[in-house]
């Protein structure tokens, strides 16, 4: 790999994927990233020259919540939101990426353990506080703040007392949130969780669906809200008329990120969540009902006959903590927070100082 490297502490993944997984990437222009939780990896998967896939990894102390959307990447760590954005221009390339992901702003919030991250309409990034059960926004002056809690978590304590685990914006605004059970206790949602789950409408506080097996990554698209079970392994979406969940795939492990691309749903699956296994949970059952083992992977499902068409399937890793896709991003890198790398990749923006320059003119 030319230019630069993923950090050689990192042991190599084991991968393997579908037959045509990389031409269906190639094919749409798109790239995915994924993190894996406490390992603290970020993993950018695009197409490769002569068919083959490209990888590349840069380690965190922890990388959880993730967004993208092909221009900037935002990137939850152990402590902190890190924003990422591309530097290279449209057309060209570096050392054979068309992307390169700089970190450029972090926001230190702490470890609140957040889960799904994304941009408001105003610009404010949102996160999911799962340790203080709410939805809070990032900043420069606090921590973070609060914006939306459930009706039933009576204080804002570092308890994760409902398990808090996403939400869906709708035109930019809060709209969305999904938590593993009703509870006001502290870490009360485990005793729950195979099927206590609920979401919630949080433009009113009205439940739109539960009984859930802790419902994970809510996603408004095409007019459905979509999210997956993590603790039954299915993938579908609510009927907001009758409260109903709809299943839709059932893909073999802890479902956590879901992404979405032409027609097709980018899923992910885990062998664990957070180090738990999955005795006596209905991904337990199904896995047995379909005959399947349980692995860390992407599932890509094609929205119209519910099938998973492709895969991409990491041995050897625990856990995929968030997805994202990124469109117009062919095969992208990112620099991490240190080393010679970060030192000496520079990118300038327009010359607004007014000087002249050689030719007598003023510069822009």
């Amino acid at each position: 790999m030319d230019g630069w490297e993923s950090q050689p502490a990192l042991r190599r993944l084991e991968i393997a994927q579908s037959r045509d997984f990389a031409a269906w990437l190639a094919e749409r222009r798109a790239s995915i990233a994924l993190t894996t939780g406490s390992t603290g990896r970020l993993v950018l998967v695009g197409a490769a020259p002569e068919g083959k896939l490209s990888i590349f990894l840069r380690t965190f102390d922890a990388a959880h919540g993730l967004h993208g959307n092909g221009q900037t990447l935002l990137l939850a760590t152990g402590f902190q939101i890190w924003r990422f954005e591309n530097t290279v221009a449209p057309g060209r390339s570096a050392s054979g990426y068309d992307k390169l992901f700089v970190p450029r702003v972090a926001y230190t919030t702490g470890d609140v353990r957040a889960g799904d991250v994304a941009f408001a309409a105003d610009g404010t990034i949102l996160f999911a506080n799962t340790l203080f059960s709410c939805v809070a926004a990032a900043g420069v002056e606090f921590s973070f703040t609060p914006i939306w809690r459930p009706p039933f978590i009576s204080r804002l304590l570092p308890e994760d007392r409902c398990h808090l685990t996403g939400f869906a914006l709708q035109d930019g605004l809060l709209r969305y949130v999904s938590t593993a059970a009703a509870t006001d206790e502290p870490a009360g949602w485990v005793r729950g969780i195979a099927s206590a789950g609920l979401v919630m409408d949080a433009a009113n506080d009205a439940v739109v669906a539960q009984g859930l097996a802790l419902p994970v990554a809510p996603r408004l698209h095409a007019e459905r809200l979509w999210l997956n079970e993590a603790a039954s392994g299915l993938f579908g979406f609510v009927h907001l008329d009758t409260a109903a969940f709809e299943e839709l795939a059932f893909c073999p492990g802890w479902l956590s990120g879901l992404a979405f691309i032409d027609g097709f749903a980018v899923v992910a699956t885990s062998v664990a969540r957070n180090g738990r296994g999955m005795g006596g949970l209905p991904l337990e059952h199904n896995l047995e009902t379909y005959r399947a083992k349980a692995q860390t992977a992407l599932c890509v499902v094609d929205l119209a006959s519910g099938e998973v068409a492709h895969w991409l399937r990491f041995d050897g890793l625990t856990e995929i903590r968030d997805v994202a896709v990124m469109p117009e991003t062919v095969r992208p890198a990112a620099l991490g927070l240190s080393g010679e790398d970060i030192r000496r990749v520079l990118s300038i923006g327009p010359d607004r100082s007014g000087r002249p320059t050689k030719n007598g003119n003023t510069a822009a």
